[in-house]
């Protein structure tokens, strides 16, 4: 019994080893046949997972899972896009290193700090920026700028203007510019009013000086600068020995102007009426009468075997002095800003009647208005010759004292003068139209020397 039961259990036993997983023979059961590997990444290729399966038995799985390693091929740039790999190394020998290549979208530019460029003028202001990434790659923009005074400038203080240069561009800023503004006194460049109406530009004695202190500084002057005024604390002042109209002129504070005395005056910017402006150019006529002239100072003058009429303007002594004398210590500072113009002659009331040697149209720096001007409505005035107190204008101080003729009488024409225009009259050689004290124009003899002097300029603004 005990021989054949040893024999049963190894009959047994060598069956289980030779029959393994069917009719398999026992060296295969741990051969396990995987089909071809996958791998799947996650959504951000941070990591890989590697699987096989035993074709026999979809149980028996392989599976390793990596993080991935990402290295940098190319960098984008402005132009193109870059490019990056992602790698997945196993450990299991029968996974394979896998790669993962990715497109790096172009880079946006990246500019570096903004510059701006004023021009020498401040009418316009460029704004530039380059790309870090490309130097090639630029943008620019140029803005024209405007103007306008933060502060007017004052006898007393400096004033404020700025210029101010607006982009299209949201990436550049919007600039401003400061310029001081110089006191008023010196003159040297156009300050227009708040209200648009008035100008200040140039410089002439205006107002006299009756503080003793001063007075006592003012006499130990003895040179005079090169436009012909003392200068004193940088302020201008000038001086006179009165020869007054009529002995019982008086100065604005009050007191007499007596024949013979040296007075002095303080240099003050010249204050003009805006007659007109088209663009950046204006049309100005002073707004007070500022110094006295005859129109002709001798009959009888020949040119060139011609004679000269005592009215006519081209050859005339007030033209002559205007454009030199005057023009030569009211803009000495700085006479940039006037324009040469051509106006005509006619004369009033009617077209000019010359012979064919003197001409209707003149150059000039400085002028005076015509006859016509003083009627021309949109210059403010009435198309009337009547008395009217718009055409009325003020002598000042120094022209008091040079012998200009005012208006003493104490109501609205005090102080008030007669004033040249430079029309010839139609009816005699000899005369010439002016403004009367009272507005209204009528004919005067041209070699009068007491008559006011209203000059009118051109100026440009740019």
């Amino acid at each position: 019994m005990k021989k054949h039961f040893k024999l049963f259990l190894s009959l047994t036993i060598s069956c289980v080893i030779l029959s393994g997983c069917g009719e398999t023979p026992v060296e295969n059961i741990h051969e396990h046949v995987y089909d071809n590997p996958t791998y799947v990444w996650s959504d951000d290729f941070s990591i890989c997972t590697a699987t096989r399966v035993c074709v026999e038995n979809n149980t028996h799985k392989e599976i390793e899972t990596v993080n991935s390693v990402y290295t940098v091929i190319s960098s984008p740039t402005c132009d193109s896009n870059g490019s990056g790999v992602y790698t997945a190394t196993f450990v299991n020998p029968a996974f394979k290193k896998q790669t993962y290549e990715v497109t790096i979208e172009t880079a946006p530019h990246e500019y570096g700090e903004i510059s701006y460029t004023w021009s020498s003028d401040y009418s316009t202001c460029t704004a530039k920026r380059i790309c870090n990434n490309n130097s090639s790659h630029i943008e620019t923009e140029t803005a024209d700028s405007s103007y306008k005074v933060i502060s007017p400038a004052t006898m007393d203080s400096e004033g404020l203007g700025r210029y101010t240069a607006q982009f299209k561009n949201a990436a550049f800023e919007q600039q401003n510019h400061d310029i001081v503004l110089e006191k008023l006194y010196y003159g040297n460049y156009p300050q227009i009013s708040l209200d648009g109406n008035t100008l200040t530009y140039g410089l002439y004695p205006q107002n006299n000086v009756n503080d003793e202190t001063l007075l006592s500084s003012l006499n130990e002057l003895s040179a005079t600068e090169s436009n012909g005024y003392y200068l004193y604390n940088d302020v201008y002042y000038a001086k006179l020995t009165a020869k007054p109209n009529d002995p019982q002129e008086k100065f604005d504070n009050g007191n007499s102007i007596v024949e013979g005395e040296t007075y002095w005056f303080k240099c003050e910017p010249i204050t003009w009426n805006i007659l007109s402006k088209n663009n950046d150019e204006y049309y100005l006529l002073s707004s007070v009468l500022i110094d006295n002239h005859c129109y002709t100072s001798e009959y009888d003058r020949l040119l060139d075997g011609y004679y000269i009429p005592n009215n006519d303007f081209e050859y005339s002594d007030i033209r002559s002095w205007l454009n030199n004398e005057f023009f030569n210590s009211a803009f000495a500072l700085n006479n940039s800003y006037i324009q040469l113009v051509t106006v005509d002659t006619p004369r009033a009331p009617e077209p000019a009647d010359f012979t064919e040697q003197f001409h209707q149209s003149t150059q000039n720096k400085v002028y005076l208005p015509s006859y016509y001007d003083y009627l021309n409505t949109s210059y403010n005035f009435p198309d009337s010759t009547e008395p009217t107190i718009i055409r009325c204008c003020k002598t000042t101080d120094w022209t008091r004292a040079n012998g200009a003729f005012s208006w003493s009488t104490e109501d609205e024409y005090k102080n008030c003068g007669s004033y040249l225009t430079r029309s010839p009259y139609t009816n005699h050689n000899s005369f010439v139209y002016e403004v009367d004290v009272n507005g209204g124009l009528y004919e005067t003899r041209s070699l009068k020397a007491n008559l006011g002097v209203r000059p009118a300029i051109t100026i440009k603004l740019s």
